[in-house]
C-alpha cells in the first residue's frame, strides 16, 4: 500500500497516542507534507527539504513553521531532536539521525526501513502495520510485542532492490536511538 499524507498523519497520531508528543520533530525530505504539524501542534517541527516549493506551501498553512531549504547533509550538527520522521527522504540516513537524542525515536516508512534495521544505534520498539487495503487510513494501530517476525530477512528478496527486504512488513516502524 503506498504511503499517503493521510497515512503519515495517522502514523503520527498513533505514535503520539503510544509515546506522547515529542518536544522537537525533524522532518527531512518533507516536501509539502504538514502531517506532523497537525498531529503534534505543541511540538517544534523542523521541516527540511532541498526544494523550496513544498516549504512555501507549508508556510502558507503554518506561517510560524520552521522551514529550511537545504539538504540534510549540509545542516551543521548540534540540534537535538526527539523524533525524526523518515517518510519520503532521499537524504543520507546518517545525516537524518545524527542529531536524534539518545532515547529519541525514529518513525520510518516501510520503503526506507532497511537503513534503520541495519543501524547499530537503533532498536526496533514498535510497528504500525497495515489494517487492510479498504480501511480509511489503512493503519491498524501500534504493536509493541512480537517484533522478531518483522526483523527476519526474506531469502528470496532481490539483491538489488529499494524495498524493505524483510519477510513480514509493516507500514511504519518505530525505532529508539540507544547509542
Amino acid at each position: 500500500m503506498p504511503i499517503s499524507g493521510q497515512n503519515v498523519l495517522s502514523a503520527c497520531r498513533l505514535f503520539r497516542s503510544e509515546f506522547g508528543a515529542p518536544g522537537c520533530v525533524y522532518y527531512p525530505g518533507c516536501g509539502s507534507d504538514t502531517s506532523p504539524a497537525i498531529a503534534f501542534p505543541e511540538s517544534t517541527i523542523i521541516f527540511l527539504d532541498p526544494i523550496k516549493n513544498g516549504l512555501d506551501e507549508i508556510k502558507k498553512e503554518f506561517p510560524n513553521a520552521v522551514t529550511i531549504c537545504q539538504k540534510a547533509e549540509d545542516i551543521p550538527p548540534g540540534a537535538k531532536y526527539d523524533l525524526v520522521l523518515d517518510i519520503h527522504s532521499h537524504a543520507p540516513f546518517e545525516a537524518e539521525i545524527r542529531d536524534l537524542r539518545i532515547r529519541g525515536h525514529l518513525l520510518i516508512a516501510n520503503k526506507g526501513s532497511d537503513r534503520a534495521f541495519d543501524n547499530q544505534q537503533l532498536e526496533l520498539i514498535a510497528v504500525i502495520p497495515w489494517k487492510s487495503e479498504y480501511s480509511e487510513d489503512g493503519l491498524a494501530g501500534v504493536e509493541r510485542s512480537g517484533l522478531e517476525r518483522y526483523k527476519e530477512i526474506d531469502p528470496n528478496h532481490p539483491k538489488f532492490s529499494f524495498s524493505n527486504k524483510r519477510k513480514v512488513k509493516a507500514s511504519f516502524y518505530v525505532f529508539r536511538k540507544i547509542a
